[in-house]
Protein backbone atom coordinates (compact mmCIF):
# COMPACT_ATOMS: atom_id res chain seq x y z
CA UNK A 1 0.00 0.00 0.00
CA UNK A 2 2.92 2.25 0.88
CA UNK A 3 4.42 1.57 -2.89
CA UNK A 4 1.41 2.52 -4.24
CA UNK A 5 1.11 5.80 -2.11
CA UNK A 6 4.59 6.62 -2.95
CA UNK A 7 3.89 6.27 -6.73
CA UNK A 8 0.87 7.81 -6.93
CA UNK A 9 2.76 10.56 -5.22
CA UNK A 10 5.88 10.57 -7.18
CA UNK A 11 3.64 10.72 -10.48
CA UNK A 12 1.35 13.55 -9.01
CA UNK A 13 4.72 15.74 -8.22
CA UNK A 14 6.25 14.91 -11.49
CA UNK A 15 2.78 16.63 -13.19
CA UNK A 16 2.89 19.43 -11.11
CA UNK A 17 6.55 19.60 -12.09
CA UNK A 18 5.65 19.09 -15.96
CA UNK A 19 3.17 21.78 -15.67
CA UNK A 20 4.98 24.34 -13.66
CA UNK A 21 7.85 24.20 -16.25
CA UNK A 22 5.57 24.89 -19.23
CA UNK A 23 4.75 28.09 -17.24
CA UNK A 24 8.20 29.07 -16.92
CA UNK A 25 9.59 28.55 -20.49
CA UNK A 26 6.36 30.69 -21.40
CA UNK A 27 7.49 33.15 -18.75
CA UNK A 28 10.93 32.98 -19.93
CA UNK A 29 10.03 33.69 -23.77
CA UNK A 30 8.66 36.79 -22.12
CA UNK A 31 10.89 38.18 -20.17
CA UNK A 32 14.37 37.45 -21.34
CA UNK A 33 13.91 36.33 -25.08
CA UNK A 34 11.78 38.41 -26.89
CA UNK A 35 13.31 41.81 -26.65
CA UNK A 36 12.02 44.79 -28.70
CA UNK A 37 13.22 44.00 -32.88
CA UNK A 38 12.69 40.67 -32.48
CA UNK A 39 9.39 39.72 -33.65
CA UNK A 40 9.56 42.57 -36.44
CA UNK A 41 12.57 40.28 -37.63
CA UNK A 42 11.39 37.05 -37.13
CA UNK A 43 8.40 37.51 -39.48
CA UNK A 44 9.86 38.90 -41.95
CA UNK A 45 10.93 34.83 -42.90
CA UNK A 46 9.08 32.59 -42.47
CA UNK A 47 10.06 29.62 -40.22
CA UNK A 48 9.20 26.05 -39.56
CA UNK A 49 10.71 27.23 -35.74
CA UNK A 50 7.82 28.52 -35.12
CA UNK A 51 4.50 27.17 -37.61
CA UNK A 52 3.88 24.14 -35.32
CA UNK A 53 3.99 26.52 -32.45
CA UNK A 54 2.42 29.61 -30.83
CA UNK A 55 4.94 32.23 -28.53
CA UNK A 56 6.04 34.16 -31.42
CA UNK A 57 2.62 34.41 -32.76
CA UNK A 58 1.21 35.16 -29.44
CA UNK A 59 3.46 37.93 -29.33
CA UNK A 60 2.85 39.44 -33.23
CA UNK A 61 -0.75 39.86 -32.43
CA UNK A 62 0.06 41.97 -29.24
CA UNK A 63 2.72 44.03 -31.69
CA UNK A 64 0.94 46.98 -32.63
CA UNK A 65 3.49 47.09 -35.90
CA UNK A 66 3.00 43.59 -36.69
CA UNK A 67 0.29 42.38 -38.94
CA UNK A 68 0.25 38.77 -39.41
CA UNK A 69 -0.44 37.11 -43.00
CA UNK A 70 -1.29 33.61 -42.87
CA UNK A 71 -0.96 31.73 -46.07
CA UNK A 72 0.69 28.99 -47.91
CA UNK A 73 3.99 28.82 -50.59
CA UNK A 74 3.38 32.32 -51.42
CA UNK A 75 4.40 33.42 -48.16
CA UNK A 76 8.33 32.46 -48.53
CA UNK A 77 8.55 33.06 -52.73
CA UNK A 78 9.70 36.34 -52.21
CA UNK A 79 10.60 39.19 -54.89
CA UNK A 80 11.11 42.97 -54.72
CA UNK A 81 7.45 43.63 -54.32
CA UNK A 82 6.65 40.98 -52.20
CA UNK A 83 5.09 42.39 -48.35
CA UNK A 84 8.55 41.16 -46.73
CA UNK A 85 10.26 43.30 -48.82
CA UNK A 86 8.19 46.65 -49.48
CA UNK A 87 7.37 47.10 -45.61
CA UNK A 88 10.75 46.41 -44.32
CA UNK A 89 11.93 49.00 -42.47
CA UNK A 90 8.53 49.63 -41.87
CA UNK A 91 7.52 52.65 -44.18
CA UNK A 92 3.83 52.96 -43.32
CA UNK A 93 4.43 52.17 -39.88
CA UNK A 94 4.09 47.88 -40.20
CA UNK A 95 6.14 44.92 -40.96
CA UNK A 96 4.44 41.58 -41.70
CA UNK A 97 4.48 38.73 -39.94
CA UNK A 98 4.66 35.83 -42.63
CA UNK A 99 3.03 32.22 -41.04
CA UNK A 100 2.75 29.65 -43.88
CA UNK A 101 4.84 27.36 -46.81
CA UNK A 102 3.64 24.88 -49.09
CA UNK A 103 1.04 22.56 -47.71
CA UNK A 104 -0.44 25.18 -45.22
CA UNK A 105 -4.00 24.93 -46.15
CA UNK A 106 -7.28 25.70 -44.39
CA UNK A 107 -6.94 22.73 -42.00
CA UNK A 108 -3.69 23.18 -40.33
CA UNK A 109 -4.33 27.13 -40.02
CA UNK A 110 -7.88 26.34 -38.29
CA UNK A 111 -5.72 24.22 -35.75
CA UNK A 112 -3.43 27.47 -35.29
CA UNK A 113 -5.87 30.37 -34.88
CA UNK A 114 -8.07 27.72 -32.26
CA UNK A 115 -4.58 27.33 -30.18
CA UNK A 116 -3.96 31.28 -30.43
CA UNK A 117 -7.57 31.43 -28.20
CA UNK A 118 -7.87 34.93 -26.35
CA UNK A 119 -4.88 36.31 -28.06
CA UNK A 120 -7.25 36.46 -31.61
CA UNK A 121 -9.67 38.74 -29.78
CA UNK A 122 -9.79 42.39 -31.41
CA UNK A 123 -6.94 41.54 -33.49
CA UNK A 124 -6.54 42.34 -37.33
CA UNK A 125 -4.79 39.49 -39.74
CA UNK A 126 -4.78 38.26 -42.96
CA UNK A 127 -6.00 35.07 -44.60
CA UNK A 128 -4.90 34.40 -48.00
CA UNK A 129 -6.90 31.84 -50.19
CA UNK A 130 -5.30 30.24 -53.20
CA UNK A 131 -8.11 28.70 -55.50
CA UNK A 132 -5.73 25.37 -55.90
CA UNK A 133 -6.48 23.96 -52.58
CA UNK A 134 -10.19 23.48 -53.26
CA UNK A 135 -9.39 20.34 -55.21
CA UNK A 136 -11.64 17.34 -55.25
CA UNK A 137 -9.20 15.69 -52.91
CA UNK A 138 -8.95 18.09 -50.21
CA UNK A 139 -5.46 18.12 -48.17
CA UNK A 140 -3.62 15.67 -49.19
CA UNK A 141 -2.62 12.96 -46.35
CA UNK A 142 0.91 13.43 -46.47
CA UNK A 143 0.81 16.92 -46.66
CA UNK A 144 -1.35 17.55 -43.41
CA UNK A 145 0.65 15.08 -41.82
CA UNK A 146 3.60 17.53 -42.68
CA UNK A 147 1.92 20.17 -41.51
CA UNK A 148 0.41 18.80 -38.41
CA UNK A 149 1.31 20.39 -34.86
CA UNK A 150 0.40 18.27 -31.70
CA UNK A 151 0.69 21.56 -29.75
CA UNK A 152 -2.01 23.56 -31.73
CA UNK A 153 -4.31 20.82 -31.47
CA UNK A 154 -4.34 20.23 -28.04
CA UNK A 155 -4.63 24.19 -27.10
CA UNK A 156 -7.40 24.02 -29.68
CA UNK A 157 -9.15 20.90 -27.65
CA UNK A 158 -9.13 22.63 -24.83
CA UNK A 159 -9.75 26.18 -25.81
CA UNK A 160 -12.64 27.55 -23.93
CA UNK A 161 -13.93 29.94 -26.52
CA UNK A 162 -14.80 27.16 -28.90
CA UNK A 163 -17.99 25.79 -29.34
CA UNK A 164 -18.45 21.86 -28.39
CA UNK A 165 -19.99 21.81 -31.58
CA UNK A 166 -16.99 23.36 -33.27
CA UNK A 167 -14.84 20.96 -31.62
CA UNK A 168 -16.81 17.91 -32.10
CA UNK A 169 -16.48 19.06 -36.23
CA UNK A 170 -12.68 19.84 -36.24
CA UNK A 171 -12.06 16.39 -33.94
CA UNK A 172 -13.93 14.48 -36.63
CA UNK A 173 -12.49 15.75 -39.56
CA UNK A 174 -8.74 15.05 -37.93
CA UNK A 175 -9.99 11.18 -37.92
CA UNK A 176 -9.12 11.23 -41.90
CA UNK A 177 -6.04 11.52 -40.84
CA UNK A 178 -4.47 8.75 -39.17
CA UNK A 179 -1.27 8.86 -40.03
CA UNK A 180 -1.30 12.24 -38.11
CA UNK A 181 -2.08 10.98 -35.18
CA UNK A 182 -0.12 8.12 -34.88
CA UNK A 183 3.15 9.55 -32.98
CA UNK A 184 0.70 10.81 -29.84
CA UNK A 185 -1.45 7.68 -28.98
CA UNK A 186 -3.04 10.38 -26.05
CA UNK A 187 -3.90 12.94 -28.26
CA UNK A 188 -5.63 10.07 -30.95
CA UNK A 189 -7.76 9.00 -28.14
CA UNK A 190 -8.60 12.55 -26.70
CA UNK A 191 -10.03 13.53 -30.43
CA UNK A 192 -11.92 10.18 -30.88
CA UNK A 193 -13.45 11.33 -27.29
CA UNK A 194 -14.55 14.97 -28.85
CA UNK A 195 -15.61 12.81 -31.89
CA UNK A 196 -18.05 11.39 -30.19
CA UNK A 197 -21.65 12.52 -29.77
CA UNK A 198 -22.45 14.45 -26.63
CA UNK A 199 -23.52 12.30 -23.69
CA UNK A 200 -22.71 11.92 -19.89
CA UNK A 201 -20.24 9.39 -21.08
CA UNK A 202 -18.43 11.69 -23.68
CA UNK A 203 -18.15 14.43 -21.11
CA UNK A 204 -16.86 12.30 -18.49
CA UNK A 205 -14.38 11.02 -20.99
CA UNK A 206 -13.32 14.81 -21.86
CA UNK A 207 -12.50 15.24 -18.27
CA UNK A 208 -10.67 12.29 -17.52
CA UNK A 209 -8.57 13.18 -20.45
CA UNK A 210 -7.97 16.58 -19.01
CA UNK A 211 -5.45 16.08 -16.76
CA UNK A 212 -2.91 14.33 -19.10
CA UNK A 213 -3.43 16.54 -21.76
CA UNK A 214 -2.64 19.26 -19.57
CA UNK A 215 0.94 17.24 -18.59
CA UNK A 216 1.46 16.24 -22.72
CA UNK A 217 0.81 19.99 -23.72
CA UNK A 218 3.64 21.36 -20.83
CA UNK A 219 5.24 18.76 -22.43
CA UNK A 220 4.82 20.44 -25.89
CA UNK A 221 5.28 23.72 -24.61
CA UNK A 222 8.55 23.64 -23.29
CA UNK A 223 9.38 22.05 -26.71
CA UNK A 224 8.16 25.35 -28.86
CA UNK A 225 9.88 27.20 -26.28
CA UNK A 226 13.56 25.48 -26.68
CA UNK A 227 12.56 25.69 -30.82
CA UNK A 228 11.63 29.37 -30.52
CA UNK A 229 14.92 30.35 -28.33
CA UNK A 230 17.05 28.39 -30.98
CA UNK A 231 15.66 30.20 -34.24
CA UNK A 232 15.74 33.94 -32.14
CA UNK A 233 19.55 33.25 -31.40
CA UNK A 234 19.85 32.69 -35.38
CA UNK A 235 18.70 35.80 -36.16
CA UNK A 236 20.89 39.21 -37.16
CA UNK A 237 20.88 41.21 -33.81
CA UNK A 238 22.19 44.07 -36.16
CA UNK A 239 18.35 43.35 -38.09
CA UNK A 240 16.92 43.17 -34.68
CA UNK A 241 18.34 46.67 -33.40
CA UNK A 242 17.00 48.01 -36.62
CA UNK A 243 13.32 46.73 -36.10
CA UNK A 244 13.22 48.11 -32.19
CA UNK A 245 13.68 51.78 -33.46
CA UNK A 246 10.29 53.39 -34.34
CA UNK A 247 9.73 53.49 -37.91
CA UNK A 248 10.78 56.14 -40.26
CA UNK A 249 7.71 56.46 -42.75
CA UNK A 250 8.35 56.87 -46.44
CA UNK A 251 5.02 56.07 -48.07
CA UNK A 252 5.03 54.53 -51.43
CA UNK A 253 3.72 55.98 -54.27
CA UNK A 254 1.36 53.07 -55.29
CA UNK A 255 0.88 54.56 -58.90
CA UNK A 256 5.03 54.59 -59.63
CA UNK A 257 5.09 51.13 -57.55
CA UNK A 258 2.17 49.35 -60.65
CA UNK A 259 4.25 51.21 -63.16
CA UNK A 260 7.81 49.83 -61.85
CA UNK A 261 6.60 46.29 -60.91
CA UNK A 262 5.14 46.45 -64.80
CA UNK A 263 8.42 47.19 -66.22
CA UNK A 264 10.10 44.49 -63.70
CA UNK A 265 7.49 42.02 -65.15
CA UNK A 266 8.30 42.83 -68.56
CA UNK A 267 12.08 42.47 -68.44
CA UNK A 268 11.69 38.48 -66.53
CA UNK A 269 8.77 37.57 -68.73
CA UNK A 270 10.00 37.98 -72.36
CA UNK A 271 9.67 33.73 -73.27
CA UNK A 272 6.00 32.92 -73.15
CA UNK A 273 3.04 34.30 -74.23
CA UNK A 274 1.31 33.52 -70.89
CA UNK A 275 3.64 35.81 -69.37
CA UNK A 276 5.64 33.16 -66.96
CA UNK A 277 8.42 33.90 -64.99
CA UNK A 278 11.06 33.05 -67.82
CA UNK A 279 13.52 30.39 -65.60
CA UNK A 280 10.08 29.40 -64.48
CA UNK A 281 9.09 28.57 -67.86
CA UNK A 282 12.80 27.11 -69.27
CA UNK A 283 12.57 24.74 -66.38
CA UNK A 284 9.48 23.00 -66.03
CA UNK A 285 7.15 24.10 -69.55
CA UNK A 286 8.91 24.23 -72.16
CA UNK A 287 10.20 20.91 -72.33
CA UNK A 288 6.37 19.74 -71.54
CA UNK A 289 4.68 22.63 -73.35
CA UNK A 290 2.66 19.98 -75.78
CA UNK A 291 2.02 17.54 -73.33
CA UNK A 292 0.52 19.88 -70.66
CA UNK A 293 -2.04 21.05 -72.92
CA UNK A 294 -5.21 19.62 -71.59
CA UNK A 295 -3.57 17.80 -69.01
CA UNK A 296 -6.01 19.67 -65.99
CA UNK A 297 -9.23 19.06 -68.28
CA UNK A 298 -10.46 16.64 -65.31
CA UNK A 299 -9.54 18.62 -62.90
CA UNK A 300 -12.42 20.11 -60.49
CA UNK A 301 -12.53 22.35 -57.88
CA UNK A 302 -16.31 21.06 -56.48
CA UNK A 303 -16.66 19.63 -54.24
CA UNK A 304 -14.19 19.55 -51.90
CA UNK A 305 -13.27 18.92 -48.30
CA UNK A 306 -11.44 22.24 -48.29
CA UNK A 307 -14.73 24.37 -48.55
CA UNK A 308 -15.30 22.36 -45.37
CA UNK A 309 -12.32 23.35 -43.50
CA UNK A 310 -12.52 26.59 -44.13
CA UNK A 311 -15.90 27.17 -42.51
CA UNK A 312 -14.32 25.52 -39.45
CA UNK A 313 -11.17 27.76 -39.70
CA UNK A 314 -13.88 30.78 -39.92
CA UNK A 315 -16.11 29.62 -36.93
CA UNK A 316 -12.50 29.34 -35.04
CA UNK A 317 -12.11 33.25 -36.01
CA UNK A 318 -15.76 33.69 -35.44
CA UNK A 319 -15.77 32.72 -31.92
CA UNK A 320 -12.68 33.70 -30.68
CA UNK A 321 -13.20 37.79 -31.73
CA UNK A 322 -10.34 37.95 -34.72
CA UNK A 323 -11.00 40.77 -36.94
CA UNK A 324 -9.64 39.03 -40.53
CA UNK A 325 -9.18 39.93 -43.94
CA UNK A 326 -9.63 37.54 -46.60
CA UNK A 327 -7.80 37.64 -49.76
CA UNK A 328 -8.47 35.30 -52.98
CA UNK A 329 -5.43 34.84 -55.11
CA UNK A 330 -6.63 34.89 -59.08
CA UNK A 331 -5.53 31.70 -61.17
CA UNK A 332 -3.34 32.55 -64.04
CA UNK A 333 -6.07 32.39 -66.49
CA UNK A 334 -3.97 31.77 -70.19
CA UNK A 335 -1.91 29.07 -68.09
CA UNK A 336 -5.40 27.06 -67.32
CA UNK A 337 -6.95 27.95 -70.62
CA UNK A 338 -4.47 25.97 -71.83
CA UNK A 339 -4.09 23.12 -69.55
CA UNK A 340 -7.41 22.55 -69.40
CA UNK A 341 -9.50 23.95 -65.99
CA UNK A 342 -12.51 26.12 -67.95
CA UNK A 343 -13.23 29.60 -66.84
CA UNK A 344 -16.33 28.38 -65.51
CA UNK A 345 -14.74 26.09 -63.09
CA UNK A 346 -12.68 29.01 -61.67
CA UNK A 347 -15.40 31.75 -61.71
CA UNK A 348 -17.03 28.91 -59.46
CA UNK A 349 -14.72 28.44 -57.30
CA UNK A 350 -13.91 32.45 -56.66
CA UNK A 351 -17.88 32.92 -56.14
CA UNK A 352 -17.95 30.37 -53.23
CA UNK A 353 -15.11 31.50 -51.60
CA UNK A 354 -16.25 34.68 -51.85
CA UNK A 355 -19.90 33.71 -50.51
CA UNK A 356 -18.48 31.84 -47.39
CA UNK A 357 -16.34 34.92 -46.57
CA UNK A 358 -19.40 37.64 -47.20
CA UNK A 359 -21.84 35.37 -45.04
CA UNK A 360 -19.61 35.67 -41.60
CA UNK A 361 -19.33 39.35 -42.02
CA UNK A 362 -15.55 39.04 -42.72
CA UNK A 363 -13.52 41.65 -45.04
CA UNK A 364 -12.42 40.28 -48.27
CA UNK A 365 -10.46 41.60 -50.91
CA UNK A 366 -11.29 39.57 -54.19
CA UNK A 367 -8.40 39.68 -56.92
CA UNK A 368 -9.80 37.13 -58.97
CA UNK A 369 -10.69 39.78 -61.83
CA UNK A 370 -6.73 39.69 -62.44
CA UNK A 371 -6.63 36.43 -63.97
CA UNK A 372 -5.17 37.71 -67.53
CA UNK A 373 -4.02 40.82 -66.57
CA UNK A 374 -0.42 40.90 -67.68
CA UNK A 375 2.63 40.29 -64.78
CA UNK A 376 -0.21 39.37 -61.82
CA UNK A 377 0.93 36.00 -61.34
CA UNK A 378 4.57 34.83 -62.04
CA UNK A 379 3.64 31.27 -62.52
CA UNK A 380 0.16 29.25 -62.11
CA UNK A 381 -0.56 29.73 -58.37
CA UNK A 382 2.04 32.56 -57.31
CA UNK A 383 1.46 36.35 -57.18
CA UNK A 384 3.77 38.33 -59.13
CA UNK A 385 5.05 42.25 -59.55
CA UNK A 386 1.71 43.72 -60.12
CA UNK A 387 -0.16 41.26 -58.23
CA UNK A 388 1.72 42.22 -54.88
CA UNK A 389 1.50 45.81 -55.89
CA UNK A 390 -2.07 45.73 -55.13
CA UNK A 391 -2.20 43.32 -52.36
CA UNK A 392 0.50 45.46 -50.08
CA UNK A 393 -1.80 48.29 -50.84
CA UNK A 394 -4.52 46.27 -50.00
CA UNK A 395 -2.56 45.67 -46.48
CA UNK A 396 -1.65 48.69 -45.92
CA UNK A 397 -5.07 50.29 -46.24
CA UNK A 398 -6.24 47.52 -44.00
CA UNK A 399 -3.78 47.75 -40.94
CA UNK A 400 -4.60 51.65 -41.26
CA UNK A 401 -8.54 50.98 -41.30
CA UNK A 402 -8.64 52.85 -44.19
CA UNK A 403 -11.64 52.98 -47.39
CA UNK A 404 -10.23 51.43 -50.38
CA UNK A 405 -10.11 53.34 -53.57
CA UNK A 406 -12.33 52.75 -56.73
CA UNK A 407 -9.93 52.89 -59.01
CA UNK A 408 -8.04 49.88 -57.61
CA UNK A 409 -10.39 47.17 -59.33
CA UNK A 410 -10.94 44.84 -56.39
CA UNK A 411 -14.21 42.45 -56.18
CA UNK A 412 -14.73 43.53 -51.99
CA UNK A 413 -17.89 43.01 -49.71
CA UNK A 414 -17.06 44.97 -46.46
CA UNK A 415 -14.70 47.24 -47.22
CA UNK A 416 -16.45 50.12 -48.77
CA UNK A 417 -18.49 50.22 -46.05
CA UNK A 418 -17.02 51.36 -42.80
Amino acid sequence: MKKVYALGLALFLFSLTILFMGSMAQFYMELVTIRPGVVETAGLSPSPAYFGGVILQRKALHASDVLLLYGSSEMSLLNDYHPAKLFAGKPTHFVPFLVGHGGSQDLPHLLNFGALGNDLKGKKLVVFLSPQWFSTGGIPQSTFAGNFSPLQTYETLLNPKLTSQTKHDIAIRLLDFPNALKDDPLLAQMIRAYARDANWKTSALKVAYWPLAKINLAGLIIEDATKTVAHVHKLSPKLIAQNALPSSPSSPSWESLRTEATHKGATLTTSNAMTLLDTYYYKYVAPRFQELRNSDQWAKLYPSQEYHDLELLMQILKQTGAQPLFVIIPMNGPWYDYTGIPASERKGCYERLATMVQQQGFELANFSSHEYEQYYLQDPWHLAWRGWVDVDETLDLFYHEKKYPEKINFNKSLSNTR
